[in-house]
């Protein structure tokens, strides 16, 4: 998940080993908000919660609340008895409502290696802002060349980061870094509303989380991915480079979502999948999207853009990554469906792609991530 913007609570997580949430889970980065999300987070049914800032949980930079935006926004007054919050605080508020708060940090899980970062090139006076160019290069080579999934709040360049301007907002420094130094897995982020969705390089997954559109309403459900877990004294990329090694360069990857087989009950979730005594079928599905929350809600939470975006709340999965997927694998099979969302009906955008994955008998322990 990512910019969830204060209505976390209007979407529906789905089940998993591992939550990921890539930032600007508050609004206007107040405590309130921040120890609204904690409560929200502890009570997910997740083994595991990974939790990043973006540019929008100011508190949570250090300094950057008392000295710019402490007097912007109206936050309610602490209670009697009760200390005014710190980004210190807060911050280790948030350190104890999840597993791992990531900030230019690793974590492994059961083998798998995240490191998150809440960065983005520079935007006004906003939270973990950095300037392109050298402090940039600086910042993205302190992300480990073993990670496994990258979890950033800003996009590299190119990929899911054009604004409704046009203008491909995302940082060319972290482009360079993913692709040419680490080379993870997966690369989660968010940040650009409007691109939404999902592209493939050859090697790594790349996935705009966002679940709020350009008008701020919760219109994208969250992303599934499952991630073989490694054997004993290998890594996950490892693994992964043998498959693709195996697959003669057809850019199977680890990030897939959902391993199902039909003899598996649908109904109930699963903390793991095998795909023993048949080959296994990965399953990448995008949407539905989420519900609309009721108009006094959304007003409420959120300061609404002008009306003349409102074609942008039918947006889809990027087309491009939908041509990737297509050129690498030609056999795949793609479905989408949309309902007028302005209307207020649930919009719906699915595409499934589905790859042979595995041999009859192989045995293949996944973590799920949602």
């Amino acid at each position: 998940m990512s910019d969830t913007h204060n209505l976390h609570e209007f979407i529906k997580v789905p089940p998993g080993d591992v939550f990921i949430h890539c930032g600007d889970f508050t609004q206007t980065g107040g405590a309130h908000e921040v120890s609204r999300f904690c409560e929200w987070v502890k009570a997910l049914p997740h083994e595991h919660t990974v939790v990043i800032g973006g540019n929008h949980d100011l508190i949570l930079e250090e300094g950057l609340w008392e000295k710019f935006h402490k007097h912007r926004f109206r936050q309610p007054k602490p209670k009697e008895g009760e200390a005014e919050a710190t980004s210190e605080s807060m911050k280790a508020l948030t350190r104890q409502s999840c597993t791992a708060y990531l900030e230019d940090e690793a974590v492994e899980i059961r083998g798998v290696k995240f490191y998150g970062s809440p960065y983005s090139p520079r935007f006004h006076d906003w939270a973990f802002n950095i300037d392109r160019g050298r402090l940039s290069e600086q910042k993205w080579m302190q992300i480990p060349k073993d990670t496994d999934v990258l979890i950033t709040h800003g996009p590299p360049l190119g990929r899911m980061d054009k604004c409704f301007s046009g203008q491909f907002a995302g940082c060319e420094d972290l482009l360079k870094i993913v692709q040419q130094r680490v080379k993870p897995s997966l690369h989660l982020f968010g940040h650009i509303h409007e691109s939404h969705g999902l592209s493939f390089d050859g090697h790594t997954v790349y996935a705009n989380a966002a679940n709020v559109n350009l008008q701020y309403d919760p219109h994208f459900k969250p992303f599934v991915f499952d991630i073989p877990l490694p054997l004993p004294g290998s890594s996950a990329k490892s693994e992964t480079a043998v498959a693709a090694e195996e697959a003669n360069g057809k850019g199977q990857t680890v990030a897939s979502s959902k391993v199902e087989k039909e003899s598996m009950d649908k109904s109930g979730p699963s903390s793991s999948a095998s795909t023993e005594g048949e080959g296994g079928r990965r399953r990448l599905r995008v949407g539905p999207l989420c519900r609309r929350p009721p108009d006094d809600v959304v007003a409420a939470q959120v300061r609404r853009t002008q009306a003349g975006l409102a074609d942008l709340l039918s947006q889809q999965v990027d087309a491009g990554s939908m041509r990737t997927f297509r050129r690498l694998h030609p056999e795949a099979v793609f479905s989408v469906g949309t309902s007028d969302p302005v209307s207020g009906v649930e919009a719906e955008a699915i595409v499934e792609h589905e790859i042979e994955w595995g041999q009859p008998g192989d045995e293949r322990d996944e973590i799920e991530i949602g």
